[in-house]
């Protein structure tokens, strides 16, 4: 199969990781993939089953909630991909013709259950006597909900996959209060619409209380910010809360650190920190390619670096992130070339990363996790954004931290790839770093 031929098959692997997940124009006609699809719908109608799921390609193996079809990892559609995909994961997710089948029988089982709205119905719920349903990660969080008895219950995910869960651990709609319920409201910022949400009390709570107060008007029983069953916080209440986020890093994490740091011979040196690399780059090797609004050439992190060291020679500059992304971090030092290079992704969980922030001179870093964290601590920051919206997600703190936003464009379109090394330089020199808090 395969007989389209591409200009990206020659490029190394450095340059075809630089290109946007449309510029490879990939399509599944003619490919392996095809024919695995043909099969799939020959063995449904074998069993019955008119429905035939719709495929395409995407960053992972999924069948997203409410859609009647399957996402199938783009790397599966040419050999050369498959190639670069292994070669950062040691595997392909659906790399040999009966893999790739089971998945696909599995996805299809979703789709099924979207396009039927099987979940819907109560006989969906009865699966073997004295069994919970689900994988294991599903039955942990059931068991935990269930320990911890019916209370009120926040739901912060945006689809409904994860609500049969609460079903299953007991908690009745009353006790729920749903974020796709209380959108996001016009020239609201993501932290505001959290804390919004996070002061809207579950109408089971409210009506009790209500009823227990005799004598007095049910508007009246309670504090303004729960004046009604599911009501949200008035403006007045909302506006005396402290606005913006704040981590507080306790004496058992700062403890911590400094022994963390000691072990690798930086107790005494100020810290800069750098983060290359977030979830959507590295959690599934070449997804740094198909997701590329988050992604940042090797070459213009290298020089980066390389100016942040001449200007600051005194600091241990440390590149942060998770285990998947410490090759990424070896291949920019290696770019790099310079001294007092620290790589940390190997051993460096969240505890530690927030007393990290708080401990650092400055952060520069993609649109991530830690961008906010360090809003959080007060630590100064450039950030480069991509295709999300800084007007939504910039980092804010109360800790005062000097922050600067770093947006690009291509063709007209958002686009991390448009901001050029010089334009982080300059926001770096121009920001206020710290001296080492304590």
């Amino acid at each position: 199969m395969n007989k389209v031929r591409y200009a990206w098959e020659t490029l190394s692997d450095e340059q075809l990781l630089s290109l946007r997940f449309c510029d490879l124009k990939l399509s599944i006609k003619g490919t392996e993939l095809e024919e695995a699809i043909l099969r799939l719908y020959r063995e449904l109608e074998v069993k019955g089953i008119r429905f035939r799921p719709h495929c395409w390609l995407s960053q992972e193996w999924f069948s997203p909630d409410g859609i009647p079809g399957i996402a199938i990892p783009f790397y599966l559609a040419h050999p050369r991909l498959m190639r670069l995909e292994r070669h950062f994961m040691r595997e392909v997710e659906g790399g040999n013709r009966n893999w790739l089948m089971r998945i696909l029988r599995h996805e299809a089982g979703h789709a099924i259950d979207s396009a039927y709205r099987l979940r819907r119905r109560g006989r969906w719920r009865l699966h073997r006597p004295g069994r919970t349903m689900g994988r294991p990660d599903q039955r942990r969080v059931v068991r935990h909900l269930r320990a911890r008895g019916v209370g009120p219950t926040w739901f912060c995910d945006g689809g409904d996959a994860g609500r049969p869960l609460l079903a299953r651990a007991g908690i009745s709609e009353e006790f729920i209060v749903d974020v796709r319920d209380h959108p996001l409201l016009p020239g609201e910022h993501a932290t505001e619409q959290w804390r919004r949400f996070a002061q809207i009390t579950p109408g089971a709570i409210v009506a009790p209380r209500n009823a227990a107060t005799s004598g007095t008007a049910a508007s009246d029983a309670l504090p303004p910010a729960v004046a009604a069953p599911g009501a949200e916080m008035s403006d007045d209440a909302l506006a005396a809360v402290t606005p913006g986020c704040y981590l507080e890093v306790s004496d058992r994490q700062r403890a911590d650190l400094e022994a963390w740091l000691a072990a690798r011979g930086l107790c005494t040196a100020p810290l800069i920190l750098i983060q290359v690399g977030n979830k959507r780059t590295m959690r599934r090797g070449l997804r740094r390619l198909a997701v590329n609004n988050k992604y940042w050439p090797n070459d213009r992190w290298a020089e980066v670096l390389r100016h942040v060291r001449g200007q600051c020679p005194d600091h241990a500059i440390v590149l942060l992130g998770t285990g998947p992304e410490y090759a990424l971090n070896q291949e920019v030092a290696a770019l790099a070339n310079i001294t007092h290079l620290h790589n940390a992704a190997d051993d460096l969980p969240i505890p530690r990363l927030i007393a990290l922030l708080a401990r650092a001179a400055g952060l520069i870093t993609v649109d991530s996790g830690p961008a906010h964290a360090a809003a959080a601590v007060g630590c100064p920051l450039v950030v480069l954004f991509g295709k999300a919206l800084p007007s939504l997600y910039r980092p804010r703190g109360i800790a005062g931290a000097d922050v600067w936003v770093l947006c690009g464009q291509i063709s007209g379109e958002p686009d991390m790839l448009g901001i050029e090394p010089r334009s982080v330089i300059e926001a770096w020199s121009g920001l206020k770093l710290r001296a080492r808090a304590t």
